[in-house]
């Protein structure tokens, strides 16, 4: 298989490529980024691409399956309208591509509480986003809602890592089990297995993220 990757220098992504290198299913990846990643393999191909410019970079997103994992907070972003162009409107994009150059699969990492009618403006986001993707009708599109992703990041996020401390704390006591943080190692797990499903849309939400990433792949 051949696999496209958007995100791949964020924290899930990094993770989601080298598991997709190690991984001899697939025998090709490729890389949109914008910058240079930090990973080499004969089996990896990196495009540095500026995302605003589609026309320049549509072309590469050819394979098997997009796996979609590109994101921002409003922090980083400056503003609500960059954070969407990021969130929203590159993978959109890409999605688009995806479907024009007959990829037949697509894997979204998406957001618990994603929803088109939120009255909350980045579950909204996430949610407009999933079903617009949704209506391109990919063979296999997997939509994983995850509750707060863990692990280290190049730039720490302190208010997630002491929202994702909360919670493990909570989850000790038996609350809110269900909402138990995952980490982006597992997340990727779980982004390869359901692009391997090939089964329809399918969404994926909280402890069925967890699920998803221990079953053994086909």
């Amino acid at each position: 298989m051949k696999a496209v990757i958007l995100g791949a220098s964020g924290l899930t992504g990094s993770f989601l490529t080298q598991q997709l290198i190690a991984d001899e299913k697939f025998t090709e990846i490729v890389a949109l980024t914008r910058r240079h990643l930090n990973i080499q393999s004969p089996r990896l191909t990196n495009h540095v691409v500026d995302f605003s410019k589609p026309e320049q970079w549509a072309g590469y997103v050819v394979g098997d399956v997009l796996f979609l994992c590109m994101g921002t907070t409003r922090r980083d972003a400056k503003s609500k309208k960059a954070q969407y162009e990021v969130d929203y409107t590159f993978q959109y994009q890409a999605a688009k591509a995806a479907k024009n150059n007959g990829v037949t699969g697509c894997v979204i990492v998406s957001s618990m509480g994603a929803n088109a009618k939120s009255v909350f403006f980045y579950t909204r986001m996430k949610g407009e986003l999933d079903e617009r993707i949704r209506l391109m009708e990919f063979d296999n599109y997997v939509i994983l809602r995850p509750g707060q992703i863990e692990g280290k990041r190049h730039k720490p996020r302190l208010a997630e890592s002491i929202a994702v401390s909360i919670m493990h704390c909570m989850n000790r006591f038996g609350i809110l089990r269900k909402y138990t943080p995952i980490h982006a190692q597992k997340l990727a797990t779980a982004m390869i297995n359901g692009a391997l499903l090939r089964s329809g849309t399918q969404v994926f939400t909280l402890h069925e993220v967890h699920q998803l990433s221990e079953k053994t792949s086909p």
